[in-house]
């Protein structure tokens, strides 16, 4: 239950991340409006410390880094994420464990050997099964870029050509691999997403599940602040519509909430810590993610507590 778990969620400037809020307090029910500052005399405390709220993340880096003190350097007031898969495959999500050997791992970055062990451990659904964290956040990078494949043991996994699929493991050990954009993708990727979200609310009913909408953009800044278009723009945007499909289908069966604060000049440049790539995106899309985040935590609180 989050109450009252954002009592004490605004800044003391006045802002939250830049964006002005407003908190009005009537009876132990919490309204907030962008419409003004402040005034800090009604900033309450959290009698109970709960704060942060844990979250959960499968996904990709454009979700992840939301809960990256480099992106967003005040979001540990508000949220801690406890486990990520990142560029994961929601086939791969709900199959057994694996092990990759050492050897292959110790060739790779620690970064990559990182993401490979939380992968093969399954670890973010083993968190969601012990922590029961307030809000798991998806989103379908890895099941538009990637993919899926079958080991020859029947192990389900990503098809990360910037990972998993660099190892001699994955080499020996592939039997089959599944592409996206097909019927036969899209029909083992739904009976995916429905396992793992009944799992999830298995495990942590009263874990809300988060669809965060986002898609490639076609065009970056240059430091010169010039925009171009990428070189493979049309093929992004063939990605998206695919991209689009699994959204539309997720929110409309198995959100229990969609953020989407994507514009239509949103874009990359390359200055972005992880270089220019079409979901690098510029550096204050994610504090507006985080704002809607916190304003989806207040309604959730207000309404958990008149519930109460």
């Amino acid at each position: 239950m989050l109450v009252p778990k954002l009592r004490r969620a605004l800044l003391d400037d006045g802002k939250i991340l830049g964006v002005p809020f407003v908190c009005f307090m009537k009876k132990h029910i919490y309204d907030i409006a962008i419409r003004g500052r402040y005034n800090k005399g009604m900033v309450l405390q959290n009698s109970n410390n709960s704060l942060p709220i844990k979250i959960a993340v499968i996904g990709s880096c454009v979700t992840r880094d939301i809960f990256n003190s480099s992106f967003c350097p005040d979001y540990s007031r508000f949220f801690t994420c406890g486990s990520s898969l990142i560029q994961g495959s929601l086939l791969s999500l709900n199959s057994k464990t694996f092990e990759v050997p050492e050897n292959d791992l110790s060739i790779v970055q620690s970064s990559v050997a990182k993401d490979i062990r939380s992968e093969m451990n399954r670890e973010v659904m083993r968190y969601i099964q012990r922590q029961r964290p307030e809000y798991v956040i998806f989103d379908f990078f890895g099941d538009t870029r990637f993919g899926a494949a079958r080991l020859n043991d029947g192990t389900i996994v990503t098809r990360n050509e910037w990972k998993l699929c660099k190892t001699d493991f994955y080499r020996q050990n592939v039997d089959v691999e599944f592409f996206p954009g097909t019927d036969e993708y899209f029909n083992k990727w739904t009976s995916a997403a429905q396992l793992a979200v009944e799992n999830i609310r298995h495990y942590s009913p009263e874990t809300r599940i988060i669809l965060h909408d986002v898609e490639f953009v076609t065009k970056y800044r240059t430091k010169n602040g010039e925009v171009r278009s990428f070189a493979n723009s049309a093929s992004l945007s063939g990605l998206n519509n695919w991209w689009s499909k699994l959204n539309a289908y997720f929110a409309e069966h198995f959100a229990d909430d969609v953020i989407c604060v994507r514009t239509p000049d949103l874009m990359s440049f390359e200055g972005h810590p992880w270089g220019v790539y079409g979901v690098h995106y510029e550096l204050d899309y994610h504090a507006h993610f985080l704002n809607s985040l916190i304003r989806l935590a207040l309604v959730d609180s207000r309404t958990s507590y008149a519930n109460y």
